[in-house]
């Protein structure tokens, strides 16, 4: 009885299913929040106006580890008949493609499919894949490097090498950049690609590994990327610098940086880091390892800096450390803190007594009246997380939030208040400051 209800409220008196009756925009919508391009084909089976529906889709999302069937892997050469079906539509333009063969497919298909997706005007590309061997060099089509219509371009390449082309027209359009976990011989060529982007806003280097072509002459960097993107709004590095290194220039448009650079060479990283702080000034919010913020930036040279998001472990930043880094930026608000639960017997003790040592003149001197809201981003529970928010709570008089961000949803519900319960009796310098606690998905 119940169910025959349900079925008729899909349906109008005359017994059409109302989603048929959706404007075509609509039903484009519904589709287009599905898991995948094969997940929207398989409601196909749900009317005869559903049956081609998903050809006429504007965003493509095909991943190889997905199943028409969920009993079944997709075979290789099934895989490619599939994809290649897929972009036959034409007429269409392509508002997104995203596709992830990994080493499923070999380069000359690839190459094909991004042929398709650059002739159908598409404005996102996400491509993961791996293909040859490990050392073999990524060439992209020629097609993609002249396509005017791209506004985003992720590459994803599993450590294999990317080789771009000496002449690049570059991209008109684009707004977004992001090369991860990929192989570079020659910086100069992503240099010369940066700036061809007039309208670049958004740029990740991740994962990048630098070949051994690149010598160092005089003790110096032989090869660098140079980032000159006057309209750059956000900038991540997080790469190994090994004896190569990052320079920026005239990127005052830039208001949030993410920087995680390690390297094996700590003076030249020092140097290096230097001359790429140099030209982010303007910069309002960084993520960065204390090593970074301890060592190679010299606060004066971030005037606007509000925002500073640190991943610490107590063996690797004490206390001292923390009262260091208040100090050097009295005018920050707000602080974002990852905390790894990973450290000696010894320094929780360190940690401990610092905390007993401080005095409220010189606490309330460090955390200054600017620091108006802290964060514990990924956030369980740990003790040395909650020894610090204890701190802040004391003699943060101007602390308007500390919110608690967890990142594991079985402890969540039971931990959650708990904590809330054991900060809430701890004294407060704030009268106004609210407690948070909340899941980050």
């Amino acid at each position: 009885m119940e169910n025959s209800k349900q079925s008729r409220t899909s349906k109008d008196k005359d017994g059409v299913d109302m989603f048929s009756k959706l404007p075509e925009p609509i039903l484009h919508l519904i589709l287009s929040h599905l898991q995948g391009t094969e997940e929207v084909i398989r409601t196909s089976i749900l009317s005869r106006r559903w049956r081609n529906l998903w050809t006429s889709v504007p965003s493509i999302d095909i991943d190889y580890s997905r199943r028409l069937n969920p009993y079944q892997g997709f075979k290789k050469n099934n895989f490619e008949e599939f994809v290649s079906r897929v972009l036959e539509n034409n007429s269409l333009d392509l508002d997104s493609f995203r596709l992830s063969c990994a080493n499923y497919c070999n380069m000359s298909i690839v190459k094909q499919w991004i042929d398709a997706a650059v002739k159908r005007n598409v404005k996102v590309l996400d491509l993961m894949f791996c293909i040859g061997d490990e050392y073999d060099e990524i060439e992209l089509p020629n097609s993609l490097m002249t396509c005017d219509s791209l506004e985003v371009l992720r590459l994803y390449l599993f450590g294999r090498c990317l080789h771009l082309p000496y002449r690049c027209k570059g991209f008109s359009r684009l707004r977004v950049i992001e090369l991860n976990d990929m192989m570079l011989f020659d910086g100069g060529l992503v240099t010369d690609l940066l700036k061809k982007c007039p309208l670049l806003e958004d740029l990740k280097l991740k994962k990048l590994v630098f070949g051994e072509k690149m010598e160092m002459v005089d003790g110096d960097f032989h090869s660098s990327i140079q980032i000159s993107c006057p309209k750059l709004v956000f900038l991540e590095l997080t790469s190994y610098l090994g004896k190569f290194n990052f320079t920026s220039k005239g990127l005052n448009s830039l208001k949030k940086a993410v920087i995680n650079l390690n390297g094996s060479l700590p003076e030249l990283m020092r140097r290096n880091i230097c001359e790429l702080f140099a030209g982010i000034s303007h910069v309002e919010s960084l993520s960065l390892n204390p090593f970074t913020i301890l060592k190679c930036i010299d606060a004066a040279s971030l005037p606007n800096l509000k925002t500073v998001e640190l991943r610490i472990t107590m063996d690797d930043f004490p206390m001292d450390d923390l009262i260091q880094t208040l100090q050097q930026y009295p005018r920050l608000e707000a602080l974002h803190l990852i905390i790894q639960d990973v450290f000696s017997y010894q320094r929780r003790n360190s940690w401990q007594s610092a905390h007993l040592k401080l005095n409220e003149v010189e606490a309330r001197r460090i955390l200054t009246r600017h620091l108006r809201r802290v964060e514990f981003v990924e956030f369980n529970g740990e003790n040395p997380s909650l020894l610090m928010a204890r701190s802040l709570l004391m003699y943060g008089d101007a602390l308007e939030e500390m919110v608690f961000s967890w990142g594991d949803k079985d402890k969540y519900p039971r931990k959650s208040m708990e904590t809330l319960k054991k900060m809430s009796k701890y004294r407060k310098a704030s009268s106004t400051v609210k407690l948070i606690t909340l899941l980050r998905e």
